[in-house]
């Protein structure tokens, strides 16, 4: 993920920490927040589109802002894969 894109969400998610109880239009403002970041970023129409939908399935009712990150978060990964795990990492894991 580019630094750009990384600190705009941290800047998003910061954002809605700070509101211990989330309500639909907290919700939806997050999502238009990140719908323009993914933009911004060169994200494909379709990508940003399906990443809409399943935050709205998933994490519509969530009232918890800790609970509303994490959903988004694994909705993030799933959508644009993993970190790249460093070589030096890699390497050391794979050592018996």
């Amino acid at each position: 993920m580019p630094d750009s894109l990384r600190k705009q969400l941290w800047k998003i998610f910061k954002s809605t920490q700070q509101k211990p109880k989330l309500n639909e239009a907290d919700i939806l403002e997050a999502i238009t927040s990140i719908e323009t970041t993914l933009q911004k970023a060169g994200t494909e129409h379709s990508v940003i589109e399906n990443f809409k939908q399943q935050v709205i399935d998933d994490a519509l009712g969530i009232r918890s802002s800790h609970q509303f990150i994490k959903a988004v978060q694994k909705i993030l990964v799933n959508l644009m894969g993993p970190a790249p795990i460093p070589p030096c990492i890699k390497l050391v894991s794979t050592k018996k």
